[in-house]
């Protein structure tokens, strides 16, 4: 029983420290120069925001055209949205295994699943290496039905906030 007493009382520390900390972060984390606020810089992500710079369409011979949609971050950085529309389902599930050849790096790849639970595309994170002279690139593809859609960027923080951007 002795120790059950001590965890317990060890459980109830841990909750109430965590519940100050969280007040502290709550009350000084937004006054500026404050140390809280010098320190939670490190710890948190500045937000990312977006301006829209404009669009072009890129004939591709005997498939139409690609939407290629360019976005300018808040830190300077671009990030661009393509959406390529197929013929079917299948040519948009071989364009996508088609874009992750090469030499890439599958960071996550799960299944995109529709409103009855049914799987009806993919979604993967990769991270494509080029030449020396070139840094790597991002890229979040994600299928849904006959459609294609790509983020590519500096980083996959960029894209997860241009897609937040985008569908909130």
């Amino acid at each position: 029983m002795g120790k059950l007493k001590c965890r317990l009382l060890v459980a109830l520390a841990t909750f109430l420290v965590g519940i100050s900390i969280a007040m502290l972060w709550l009350n000084y984390s937004h006054i500026p120069g404050s140390l809280l606020s010098t320190k939670l810089r490190y710890f948190t992500r500045p937000q990312i925001s977006f301006e829209y710079q404009g669009f072009s369409l890129v004939m591709i011979g005997g498939r139409g055209c690609i939407a290629v949609h360019t976005y300018k971050a808040n830190d300077g950085l671009e990030v661009r949205m393509t959406t390529d529309t197929f013929d079917s389902p299948d040519l948009a599930a071989e364009e996508l295994e088609r874009r992750l050849k090469g030499n890439v790096e599958i960071i996550e790849r799960l299944p995109v699943v529709d409103e009855q639970g049914q799987q009806a595309g993919e979604r993967v994170i990769m991270r494509r290496y080029f030449d020396k002279d070139k840094p790597s690139q991002f890229y979040l593809l994600e299928t849904r039905g006959a459609e294609v859609y790509c983020f590519s960027g500096p980083s996959v923080q960029h894209l997860l906030a241009l897609e937040r951007h985008l569908t909130y």
